[in-house]
């Protein structure tokens, strides 16, 4: 059972990194399209592309911390 958990969380994080990558990727290029067709004030006030720089800038921190604790536990 407990070798059955630890495959299960393994095998989690390989489906899981990859996910959260392929959607900010995705967010970046939505982003930069938004950016090279909008001015700044435009930008600054589209709540839907305010609330889409939060996603990304989470989805960053996601990969980030996953990373880093994974590095970590190897030490």
């Amino acid at each position: 059972m407990k070798q059955l958990s630890e495959h299960q969380v393994g095998k989690s994080l390989t489906q899981v990194v990859p996910v959260v990558r392929q959607y900010r990727d995705g967010l970046n290029k939505v982003l930069e399209a938004f950016e090279s067709t909008h001015d700044d004030k435009e930008a600054i006030e589209s709540k839907q592309y305010q609330a889409l720089i939060v996603v990304h800038y989470h989805l960053d921190k996601i990969i980030e911390s996953v990373n880093n604790k994974l590095n970590n536990s190897n030490k």
